[in-house]
């Protein structure tokens, strides 16, 4: 398709909305696609990450991550959401963790970020052992579960060894560190900075004997199942 920024200066986009030959940009278009994406003017914070976007994008071939862009460009994740809003969300997925193992939990962290940078309003409810993503004391420890879990086509005895669940973990981490996946509680505190809300099970938390101090602060409330669904209405609810 090809979108004309300004009368003089038609330019070819893919079916997702990118240029087709990045070439073709140039400063002075910046204005009115920022204005086409709901920004009315361009602050020196815009030209900041745009211009660290830029650079990237030409050195490396690809544009940075969202982790990368807050950490380099020098404008924290919160504020570059605030900086370039995709306008009134188009859905909104609310999602719901439940297990308390790596694999359980980064599925649901996935898709939320996944939905934030769609502009795509997103919700997390954390029940039963999920409440260890969001647990202060234990968000910083959570392991691969080897027991058990036919993804590792590992024999249930040898997942049970001392030290294994530990080692397939720092191995599945360095992986995803490659990736610039982030560990758990940078991810969340990302997804929290993005606007996404984190919700805490209220059945869960009486369960386990849990109260508003145990948890870490991106926690909005704790609430019902009954609160949640009012949360979700009219949205997608994806459990993992």
């Amino acid at each position: 398709m090809t979108p004309t920024t300004s009368p003089d200066s038609p330019v070819e986009l893919d079916a997702e909305g990118f240029f087709v030959h990045p070439e073709q940009w140039s400063e002075a278009m910046a204005p009115e696609i920022a204005r086409q994406n709901g920004i009315r003017e361009l602050t020196d914070r815009h030209w900041q990450v745009i211009s660290y976007m830029r650079s990237t994008y030409l050195r490396t071939g690809s544009a940075p991550s969202i982790r990368t862009l807050g950490k380099a460009s020098g404008v924290p994740i919160k504020e570059l959401y605030q900086l370039f809003p995709k306008g009134p969300a188009k859905l909104a997925a609310k999602i719901i963790i439940s297990r308390g193992s790596l694999e359980g939990i980064y599925p649901g962290l996935i898709m939320a970020n996944g939905a934030r940078m769609e502009g795509i309003d997103a919700n997390l409810f954390f029940t039963f052992f999920g409440l260890d993503a969001i647990n202060r004391a234990k968000h910083e420890h959570v392991k691969v579960a080897t027991v058990g879990n036919p993804g590792l086509h590992l024999a249930t005895w040898a997942g049970g060894f001392p030290g294994v669940s530990a080692l397939v973990t720092h191995r599945l981490a360095a992986e995803m560190e490659q990736l610039d996946i982030p560990p758990i509680p940078e991810f969340i505190e990302m997804i929290a900075d993005s606007g996404a809300g984190l919700y805490a099970c209220q059945a869960s938390v009486d369960l386990f004997g849990l109260d508003r101090d145990a948890f870490i602060p991106q926690v909005r409330e704790i609430i019902t199942v009954g609160e949640f669904y009012g949360l979700a209405a009219g949205g997608q609810i994806i459990f993992t």
